[in-house]
């Protein structure tokens, strides 16, 4: 059934079937698949959608195309976004041990990350597919955007220190074909970042076909610590570190929010077991065990630093 369906790290087509799902953030009911190459134990999707395909699965109103940060009314919600751009902005002028540069962000959705670093002096460019995603970021943050695949972009080889795919590379129909890009684009020098869901985690397990890191259809692959070195390994990169600093409790309450869609359970019992899982007494409770997953590189989020062989 799935002879069809190559896996991009070890090139096999031998899979089994692990779960079937739908779009449960946006509720498109089309049935997919997530299996599980019988060799390296990695995960895709099936069947992988093309790009024209993928365009419904991104409304303007999808959750990762947020307003600019400094727009947000909510002064709370202002600083736990702020807090949250600043956590990425950090990685990278920590990673990269340089003050200023030239950066990539390739699915920079609607730029605020991008706008954090031209904040802090950087010479910012972005990739993002969606022409709503990049037309906002061009008018609200002035930023160079190329509205498309970073397959397609012109850009000078060796141009970027620092390039980083922020929850992006899952997405990509062929992850192959993105690290080589990205590594020419590469200074020689230069550093890699990127986040994504980790198929090891210990919220996997929980919440089985209910976890939010498989994001039905727009994930193509799900990777683990070992099957991610493997590809960058393969594509020219040599990883340097898998570590965490992102996702955690919000990715543990969509999990639970998906879970609560399918229970049987009524309204004012989900709305009850929510808001106790929200509270800011569990996520104290819960902040030990995020950080222990991340020490043992099972957080469901996970982040990779590389750079070139």
């Amino acid at each position: 059934m799935y002879e069809d369906l190559q896996c991009v790290v070890c090139h096999n087509n031998n899979y089994k079937f692990h779960y079937k799902g739908y779009d449960r953030q946006n509720s498109f009911h089309d049935e997919f698949h997530i299996v599980q190459c019988n060799h390296c134990k990695s995960y895709s999707l099936w069947p992988k959608l093309s790009q024209d395909e993928s365009k419904k699965y991104y409304p303007d109103d999808y959750s990762c195309y947020p307003i600019a940060v400094e727009d947000i009314n909510s002064n709370t919600q202002k600083i736990d976004k702020l807090i949250h751009r600043n956590k990425f902005c950090h990685q990278v002028t920590k990673r990269s041990k340089i003050k200023t540069g030239r950066i990539l962000d390739i699915g920079c959705a609607t730029g605020n990350f991008l706008f954090g670093m031209k904040n802090l002096g950087w010479d910012c460019y972005g990739v993002e597919p969606s022409e709503f995603a990049a037309n906002y970021a061009r008018k609200r943050f002035n930023l160079n955007i190329y509205n498309g695949y970073i397959e397609n972009a012109d850009y000078p080889n060796s141009f970027f220190d620092v390039i980083t795919l922020w929850d992006v590379l899952e997405h990509t129909r062929n992850p192959e074909e993105v690290l080589q890009k990205t590594k020419d684009l590469l200074k020689p020098d230069g550093i890699l970042l990127l986040t994504m869901p980790n198929s090891q985690s210990w919220e996997r397990y929980l919440f089985g076909q209910y976890w939010a890191g498989w994001d039905i259809p727009r994930h193509y692959n799900i990777f683990s610590p070992s099957s991610i070195s493997s590809l960058l390994n393969q594509n020219g990169f040599v990883r340097e570190e898998i570590f965490g600093f992102t996702g955690r409790h919000g990715n543990f309450m969509k999990s639970v929010e998906f879970w609560l869609n399918d229970s049987k359970l009524n309204k004012t019992i989900k709305k009850i077991f929510h808001g106790v899982l929200n509270s800011i007494i569990i996520r104290i409770l819960l902040y030990p065990i995020f950080i222990l997953s991340e020490q043992f590189d099972r957080s469901s989020t996970m982040a990779i630093s590389a750079k070139k062989a």
